[in-house]
């Protein structure tokens, strides 16, 4: 599949960049552009996002790099799409960066591969801060904590907890990593700590 050669090469990656993207093994990329192996359904799907094309195109079934729908791609990366995937692959850089640094100093290795792929697929790379305070949770949120901690520490926190849930189930598909912002848990004692 020399193609994924040629548009890893335009994007102006490395084997062990698109190998971390990808979330596989840099020898696997090698392998699929030799020809010495195919990569599977998923991670066809996942070369041809990344490398803003199509599977057609990677598996020599079309010599049209972009599908026929009007997309945010296929639009040959405009100005602003441009700069912004631009961001996001600078991120993902960086997050390699130092994770490979890391790895080389023989730190305990911090696992930005999820984050990565994450960034990638989402195409987004902003992170959800969660910093809740009581007068924000809805009122049947705080009155179903409360009335089964009370109107106590632990039932704020239970609260907050509730809300914060519902929060992430909302866009955990869309918003790549979440921040918890402890000081606002910290208020509540150790009981917010802890459901923190």
């Amino acid at each position: 599949m020399r193609r994924i050669c040629e548009l890893r090469l335009q994007q102006g990656y490395t084997q062990e960049f698109l190998s971390h993207l990808i979330g596989c093994n840099r020898r696997n990329i090698s392998r699929y552009e030799s020809g010495l192996r195919e990569p599977d359904k998923e991670t066809l799907i996942r070369l041809a996002n990344i490398l803003h094309t199509t599977t057609d195109y990677l598996l020599n079934l079309t010599d049209n790099p972009y599908n026929n729908k009007t997309t945010w791609d296929a639009l040959h990366r405009d100005e602003f799409s441009g700069l912004f995937s631009l961001e996001v692959e600078k991120l993902a850089r960086t997050a390699l960066r130092i994770k490979t640094n890391r790895n080389k100093k023989g730190d305990a290795t911090m696992s930005f591969d999820r984050l990565i792929q994450k960034i990638i697929a989402t195409q987004n790379p902003t992170v959800f801060g969660l910093d809740p305070t009581l007068d924000y949770i809805p009122v049947a949120i705080k009155e179903n904590a409360y009335s089964t901690h009370g109107k106590t520490l632990e039932g704020a926190a239970d609260a907050l907890l509730r809300f914060n849930k519902a929060l992430i189930d909302a866009i955990y598909d869309i918003v790549p990593a979440v921040k918890p912002q402890a000081a606002f848990y910290e208020r509540y004692d150790w009981q917010g700590v802890e459901f923190c």
